[in-house]
């Protein structure tokens, strides 16, 4: 990949996700995902994928805290950005729903609520198989 298309692919995520545009924030996480060598590949997992997000969100510039505990557990990553908070969950070969139903029975986004942001859940569900974001779902609370 050249280098010109890397710094357009980070701008474009890191306003995508300002703006709120989750679909974009699909194409361009499995634009990366597809970038990685098969030969990295091995053995890889919920954690492989969760790690690679957090690190690509940390060189944005975006805040990001991952494996945040709540009084009824813990979610996978928060992301706070001037308009909005994402709450991610991850899953693997399972469903993003799953994920989703998750965020909202454990009420992960609930102390941020009263931020005066927007505050969205995404469940996401990476495919082994696929090596890719195959589902990736969103709500606002």
């Amino acid at each position: 990949m050249k280098a010109e298309k890397s710094i357009s692919l980070v701008v474009n995520l890191r306003q995508s996700l300002n703006e709120g545009n989750l679909e974009k924030v699909q194409q361009i996480l499995n634009t990366l995902f597809k970038s990685i060598p098969y030969t990295l590949w091995q053995k890889e997992n919920e954690h492989f994928y969760h790690a690679i997000i957090h690190l690509i969100f940390k060189l944005l510039g975006i805040y990001v805290d991952s494996e945040v505990q709540t009084s009824d557990g813990r979610m996978d990553a928060l992301v706070r950005l001037e308009k909005y908070v994402y709450c991610f969950e991850f899953k693997m070969d399972e469903s993003a729903e799953k994920a989703l139903a998750q965020i909202e029975k454990k009420g992960y986004l609930t102390p941020y609520l009263h931020q005066g942001k927007i505050c969205v859940g995404i469940g996401v569900n990476f495919s082994k198989e696929e090596k890719r974001v195959k589902e990736f779902l969103w709500k606002e609370f």
